[in-house]
């Protein structure tokens, strides 16, 4: 490009401010974030310093000129072209936030008994195999299932308790939420499979089965699963992989299991199957009964994330962190309209963590599913990370995060709408994130 061209280009190209922008510098090294995309990427200090100088006023060679007292190689040319890359890449591109679709997901806790007694617990899960008066009949799940799928035909139901397959009819109500195309998620400790169970289970589509092990190290696992559970979960993975099911392993990281999750995440890469895993906070009274000598700090959380990416193979390392999406941008968890969690009595609260009868929607015996949805979303549209804490709305890492699980707010607070007492933590963890999902396999957690 001749001189004079680049020097008349350059003067009539002027980019906006970027609100909010986030740079992150490590061994020069920088990241560079617009929240509102959201958009990011690693350049260098000369791409943060150019960034910085957009105000919506300068052009490219007034930003130049300012740029050349302080980098004395700068070309003219070469910063023309990093515009244009950066403009194609749509850094400066301000999105619109990701809509909330009702009923996204809706949780049928079909009972609250369970084989095991976990000391975290959030539900308070009762210890019996014996049936409660309490839980709704096949029948009901069935229809209620049907009027899901009649406001969103994509939703999830996710299926779980308590330990949902100690009520003989599990299968059942399975089976009969499938007959609408809807997706389908069980979730159990796997301690009660049969070959019979996992051969019907696997006749389902769209299903997929999340399995709670905590470590595969048997001490450990029998210290929060119980005695003989690590067994006997395995084997119903096994069993489920054997016959094509859809089958992931969730895992609750705690003082017990905090440097051996890597092992878990080893098994599952390599039997291609998922890992989930959530750190323990607290929620019902047994978790905060047993809060002492499970719950991690901040630092020791990142710690346990540190110590066990050590231990993995990060040819595939990506797969092990939360992995941002450029340009959506969301601001609200969906509570009480996105997502739904009805009680074995029929009772609906506004998500699957907040079971706490102050919360409560009403109940699905009394009333109808939009009733209840339209109930929800008057409630609780204003937890909203814009308008939640002057804290959120001013966070780089607002439109991933959400202003975190409004659970762990209410617990520790009793509020839905303060930041949790994480904040920090979930702050350094998304910007983890954003750096590990542009380095890929070269990706190290900082520390």
């Amino acid at each position: 490009m001749l001189s004079n061209q680049v020097e008349s280009i350059s003067k009539e190209i002027v980019l906006p401010a970027v609100q909010g922008l986030f740079v992150d510098d490590r061994n020069g090294e920088f990241l560079i974030l617009n929240p509102l995309g959201p958009w990011w990427f690693i350049g260098s200090k000369l791409h943060a310093d150019f960034i910085r100088l957009c105000d919506g006023k300068r052009s490219i060679k007034d930003i130049f000129d300012l740029l050349s007292l302080r980098y004395s190689s700068i070309k003219l040319e070469h910063l023309l072209q990093a515009a244009e890359s950066i403009l194609q890449e749509q850094f400066f591109t301000e999105t619109e936030v990701l809509p909330v679709h009702p009923l996204g997901i809706v949780h049928f806790y079909i009972t609250r008994r369970c084989n095991l007694n976990c000391p975290f617990c959030f539900y308070d899960s009762v210890p019996s195999m014996s049936k409660s008066d309490e839980e709704l009949d096949t029948e009901f799940w069935i229809k209620l299932a049907d009027e899901v799928a009649t406001i969103n035909p994509e939703a999830m139901i996710s299926v779980s308790g308590g330990e949902p397959l100690i009520r003989a009819d599990a299968i059942d109500i399975i089976e009969g939420i499938s007959r609408n195309g809807l997706k389908i998620r069980l979730v159990t400790n796997g301690t009660l499979f049969t070959e019979d169970l996992v051969l019907r289970l696997s006749k389902i589509s769209k299903l997929r089965v999340q399995v709670s092990i905590d470590s595969l190290v048997p001490e450990e696992n029998a210290r929060t699963r119980g005695q003989g559970s690590l067994e006997k979960a395995i084997k119903a993975v096994q069993w489920m992989i054997d016959a094509g099911i859809n089958v992931a392993i969730s895992s609750t990281v705690t003082q017990i299991n905090k440097k051996s999750i890597w092992r878990l995440q080893q098994f599952c890469d390599e039997n291609n199957i998922r890992l989930g895993t959530s750190f323990f906070f607290k929620s019902g009274d047994r978790s905060k009964t047993n809060a002492p000598w499970l719950e991690l700090k901040p630092h020791e959380i990142m710690e346990s994330s540190a110590y066990n990416s050590k231990h993995l193979d990060h040819s595939d390392a990506t797969d092990h962190t939360i992995m941002p999406v450029p340009g959506i941008r969301r601001s609200h968890c969906g509570i009480g309209y996105g997502q739904l969690a009805i009680q074995p009595d029929g009772s609906v609260s506004p998500c699957r963590l907040l079971t706490d009868s102050k919360l409560f929607l009403g109940n699905m015996t009394k009333s109808e599913l939009r009733e209840i949805l339209n109930i929800g979303h008057k409630k609780y549209n204003f937890l909203d990370v814009d308008k939640v804490s002057s804290d959120c709305a001013r966070c780089h890492v607002r439109y991933f995060c959400i202003g975190s699980c409004k659970a762990v707010s209410f617990y520790n607070y009793g509020s839905l709408n303060l930041c949790p007492p994480n904040c920090e933590l979930l702050k350094q963890i998304h910007t983890e994130s954003l750096w590990a999902s542009v380095l890929g396999p070269s990706y190290r957690p900082l520390g």
